[in-house]
């Protein structure tokens, strides 16, 4: 894996952590939120007018970002796959060279 990919993994992953830890934390909220609400006897007005608190909104698109990023990471692994099949290809086609003319590499990570 290149040392670009390599980052953009890494960087993917710190994001999801942060998208996951973003839900626990909002989930906690929500928790102490309703507590609050009770407490008082009130009702969410938000929940009210649109059938979802902000707290539920946010924890629904946090959790879409951890999903499109877990999807984002099992494709950066299928591209990693991909490529250890194919660099032992295209270093053997490049060592067998064409009549003396030099390797010719088609496709492979140097095509990237």
């Amino acid at each position: 894996m290149g040392t670009t990919r390599q980052q953009v993994v890494l960087e993917t992953l710190a994001a999801r952590q942060r998208a996951a830890e973003l839900v626990k934390q909002l989930e906690q909220a929500q928790v102490e939120c309703n507590g609050l609400l009770r407490g008082d006897q009130r009702q969410d007005l938000m929940k009210q007018v649109t059938g979802k608190s902000s707290i539920e909104a946010a924890m629904a698109s946090a959790k879409r970002m951890v999903e499109m990023l877990d999807r984002a990471l099992v494709e950066a692994q299928k591209v990693t796959e991909e490529e250890r099949v194919v660099e032992p290809v295209v270093q053997v086609v490049g060592r067998i060279g064409v009549g003396g003319m030099g390797a010719r590499v088609v496709g492979g990570a140097g095509g990237r």
